[in-house]
């Protein structure tokens, strides 16, 4: 099983050459370990439409059609700083209230 604390057996696995194996060459690198994606259900419309309006308003989500054959929620990321976390949730928080 891999984990975030081995970066050379990701590296041997991402080429997998018959001896070829780069770990022992390349930086060791340090991954932070984030929450999974959060999706919720769009509070109007489809996911798709409420998407839209949240990038109309520099919000980047992913409507939930991207990984799935449903248009009923869309995917957050939390990779990010708590500064533009805390802007997203502002906009999520009137969109949701406005409506379609």
């Amino acid at each position: 099983m891999l984990s975030h604390s081995d970066p050379e057996r990701i590296a041997c696995l991402a080429n997998p050459g018959p001896g070829v194996c780069l770990a022992n060459s390349l930086p060791r690198i340090r991954l932070k370990k984030k929450p999974l994606p959060v999706s919720p259900r769009a509070p109007w419309g489809t996911a798709t439409e409420f998407v839209a309006e949240a990038i109309r308003h520099n919000l980047l989500i992913i409507p939930g059609n991207v990984f799935s054959r449903r248009d009923t929620h869309f995917r957050i990321s939390y990779a990010v700083d708590d500064a533009t976390l805390a802007r997203g949730l502002t906009v999520l928080r009137e969109l949701a209230r406005r409506g379609a």
